[in-house]
């Protein structure tokens, strides 16, 4: 199938004089005593025109965790395979220093290499992440309405392109659909929110809360798979996650949480299959083995699955090598590497 990314520009605070000609989702000039549109180009990029150099990152291996007391995880280790096939929510927690950032970008290039055209950085820091363009990046929400309505806006192109093929088998344009199937536009992107939590635009923040309920669905009427839009999110605690947000999480990965309020938390909430004292107790065990491993381990919860029966189905355990991470460029174009980022306004 022949398929054609759209084109978008949107337009943030980093840089208010920067157009960018080419990529799909780009900034353009915005007038200060105006909101903060987002301008749509209706024009299309070509195939392939900003994919950017291959990424020859080795995957690390399956990692055996050293068995403790009675439990032993083997070959469980968060594989691609453990992600749902189409748009999920991902949330990652973490305590400052524990590798989180390492972790999103350890796996988006490997685990989700290749999956995602495009990938948006929210941080009100912006700091790490430097596999990214800096005009991907953004330091508020606002623009993230906009970038739904018109991941939506593709998603309703699509449909109807997938409708005139269907309506065309007997040939009434042209003898075949390979004409419409050229009007297809490609639009597969991945949000990562981070630095956001314990702040208002987190918490108890209607967007996200819709996202957290509903984001699977902005893509799911695509039928020819063109669509995708994913989202991650990063927190320092469980407890700043809002509610809503934890309960429809697809994957949760945590690192060990210092703090016993967060554990059980976590725990009651995600990994207890036996509801007696000794269930809970193996629960915590479990958790335990997995985050005490080695320095910078990450427990991974696929609460996506609707059969949990036992955690060998359902918990893997994750680490990142930073080493792998030096000088790579994820996606984009020169002209996006050129932009620079301005100084963090503390004022």
């Amino acid at each position: 199938m022949i398929e054609k990314k759209t084109n978008l520009n949107i337009q943030s605070g980093t840089n208010k004089n920067l157009r960018i000609s080419n990529p799909i989702y780009s900034r353009t000039n915005w007038n200060n005593n105006t909101t903060k549109d987002i301008l749509i180009q209706d024009n299309s990029l070509k195939e392939n025109s900003i994919t950017g150099r291959p990424l020859d990152i080795p995957t690390n291996q399956a990692g055996i965790i050293e068995q403790k007391g009675n439990i032993k995880f083997e070959k469980n280790r968060l594989s691609s395979k453990d992600f749902p096939s189409s748009s999920f929510l991902l949330t990652i927690i973490g305590a400052r220093r524990t590798g989180k950032t390492t972790i999103t970008e350890s796996l988006l290039l490997n685990e989700l290499k290749g999956r995602f055209d495009y990938i948006f950085l929210y941080s009100p820091t912006l700091s790490g992440m430097d596999s990214i363009p800096n005009n991907y990046k953004f330091r508020d929400l606002d623009t993230l309405p906009k970038l739904i309505e018109k991941q939506q806006n593709i998603v309703k192109n699509n449909i109807k392109i997938t409708k005139m093929i269907k309506n065309n088998k007997d040939g009434i344009i042209g003898n075949d659909n390979k004409e419409l199937e050229k009007k297809y536009k490609k639009s597969r992107i991945c949000c990562i929110l981070d630095d956001f939590a314990g702040s208002k635009s987190l918490r108890h923040n209607d967007i996200l809360n819709k996202i957290a309920t509903n984001g699977r669905h902005i893509c799911s009427p695509d039928k020819s798979k063109n669509t995708e839009m994913c989202f991650i999110i990063l927190s320092q605690s469980i407890t700043l996650l809002d509610k809503v947000i934890r309960q429809n999480a697809d994957l949760i990965l945590s690192s060990r949480l210092t703090s016993k309020i967060d554990r059980k938390l976590l725990i009651e909430e995600n990994m207890v299959l036996d509801s007696t004292r000794s269930g809970l107790q193996d629960s915590f065990k479990r958790y335990d083995d997995i985050t005490l491993s080695k320095d910078y381990s990450f427990i991974a919860i696929l609460n996506w699955l609707s059969n949990k029966n036992s955690y060998e189905k359902y918990i893997r355990s994750y680490t990142s090598n930073a080493e792998n991470f030096t000088n790579i460029k994820m996606f984009g174009n020169k002209d996006d590497w050129k932009v620079e980022l301005p100084f963090y306004n503390f004022s």
